[in-house]
């Protein structure tokens, strides 16, 4: 009798194994691995979530400084006894975010208005960085034991490989083009920042670089890190190498990707 032929094993699409992206949409109450319907309509869960929180589609800040965007999540949040998220967690959050967008509001003749995926982005932040500098093992548990359900709900795809601590230090945005990510990027500036210093953590940090595809567009992130108060100048090169000395972490320092390319010698 000959052998049983081995069911091929299938690899998922990257859009339905971003598993850090979905670990954070089900902590607030929905479960990535259902099917969710609004209205009648099949839909993802990021746009249940963005459901929960567009409400009237009023953007901007409230009479007490929050944004609307706040204020519909947190009513849903009532209504709801399976989220992994406090309301004063919320409410913390939220107002790191206004404090952020106030920053580099200050010397801008129009002021940001986030849309509804920018303010999730941030909260999204918010979160993450606050279990990875306060709690980082709940934060590989919460991954990891998203993972076990994950690749229990699909037994014929390839497994996920879990999550070890070195892999939290890691982060990728994926956003489409047009969306706001620079900006988005100035706020996750201060965001890391925040939690670095109420962590304890601010002199483990000894400097902060952008790298971008060429000179010309250095230019113009230095300059648009000017508009929101942040420091950032053109990394310096001393003698043919890089010099990576201590410096102030309130400084952005801006590289071309094309200066990174390998040079004989020691350095």
């Amino acid at each position: 009798m000959p052998p049983k032929k081995k069911d091929k094993i299938k690899k998922h699409n990257f859009k339905d194994k971003l598993i850090l992206n979905q670990w954070l949409i089900s902590l607030f109450g929905i479960d990535p691995l259902r099917d969710h319907t609004v209205n009648g309509k099949k839909m993802r869960p990021f746009h249940k979530l963005a459901d929960m929180i567009i409400g009237s589609k009023i953007e901007g800040l409230d009479k007490d400084n929050l944004h609307y965007f706040y204020k519909n999540l947190f009513d849903m949040f009532g209504a709801s006894s399976t989220t992994s998220i406090t309301k004063e967690q919320l409410l913390n959050y939220e107002e790191n975010i206004v404090s952020h967008t106030q920053k580099i509001n200050e010397k801008r003749d129009r002021p940001i208005t986030w849309k509804y995926y920018q303010w999730l982005n941030l909260l999204f932040v918010e979160i993450y960085l606050d279990l990875y500098f306060h709690d980082r093992q709940k934060l590989l548990k919460g991954l990891n034991e998203y993972i076990l359900r994950y690749n229990a709900h699909y037994p014929e795809y390839a497994d996920i490989s879990p999550y070890t601590d070195d892999d939290l230090n890691k982060i990728c945005f994926q956003n489409a083009t047009g969306s706001g990510k620079t900006l988005l990027m100035h706020i996750n500036f201060f965001q890391f920042k925040h939690y670095a210093k109420v962590s304890g953590n601010t002199r483990d940090i000894s400097r902060s670089i952008l790298i971008t595809p060429n000179e010309r567009l250095s230019e113009q992130h230095i300059d648009e890190f000017g508009l929101s108060g942040i420091c950032a100048a053109p990394f310096l090169e001393k003698q043919g190498t890089f010099s990576y000395g201590r410096v102030e972490a309130g400084k952005i320092d801006v590289l071309e990707i094309t200066k990174l390319a390998d040079t004989d010698g020691p350095n």
